[in-house]
């Protein structure tokens, strides 16, 4: 049976992939959950305590995100528990890592380049919040660790997923870059969402090679 790939197919699925990550992006900054905090890091403690804040946050994204992405992939997963599982636990982990990852890196380039201790004992010098820098590295962590265990169990086109990672990290990089440009946050919050859900909507149709809404064929496997 030939796989279904209507063109109807595939904007029925981004509409709903992109209306999900909207509303679920809106709500957590309408639950009062700010990632977007953009303060100044002057020492490693105060990088670990932003970092340890955001471990609620990574935790709605998980379960909101785990959900809606497991129920409407639910088609071409031959697990999607899995997927949940597996999303849950790489967005706790991602935004936090994330910013250590992020920190970290400006610190040693500083440290490198200029010889400046920028978490040193100095008050005059600071990082500023890496908003985009942090979801970027967020959106790869997620991203890799479903594509390694998520997508293991599914149908798709096993060297393609691997771009799924980077997908993801493009995502939500944009999504992050996007979030702020309007001047009321909550519409700010959505569309951000919103282009979150349209690249990784794109890169699903790429990796599945259809719209992954819609039931996927298995092939059938030789008798005998």
């Amino acid at each position: 049976m030939n796989k279904p790939t209507a063109l109807s197919s595939y904007a029925l699925f981004l509409f709903r992939w992109i209306i999900v990550h909207s509303l679920v992006w809106g709500a957590i900054y309408y639950l009062g959950f700010d990632m977007f905090h953009r303060g100044e890091i002057n020492s490693w403690g105060d990088a670990f305590a932003q970092s340890v804040s955001l471990i609620p946050v990574g935790l709605l994204f998980g379960v909101g995100l785990g959900i809606v992405q497991g129920i409407l992939l639910r088609n071409s997963l031959a697990k999607s528990r899995k997927w949940f599982s597996v999303t849950l636990i790489s967005h706790s982990f991602g935004l936090t890592g994330g910013l250590i990852l992020s920190v970290g890196q400006i610190w040693l380039v500083a440290k490198l380049f200029t010889g400046w201790d920028v978490l040193g004992l100095n008050d005059s010098l600071s990082i500023f919040f890496p908003v985009q820098q942090l979801m970027l590295v967020n959106g790869l962590i997620v991203g890799f660790a479903q594509a390694r265990w998520g997508f293991r169990t599914s149908y798709a086109r096993s060297g393609d997923r691997w771009l799924w990672g980077l997908g993801n990290g493009l995502a939500w990089f944009a999504g992050s870059s996007a979030n702020g440009m309007i001047r009321m946050p909550v519409i700010s919050s959505l569309v951000a969402g919103a282009v979150l859900g349209l690249i990784t909507g794109v890169f699903l149709v790429m990796i599945f090679g259809q719209a992954p809404s819609t039931p996927v064929y298995p092939p059938a496997r030789a008798k005998g």
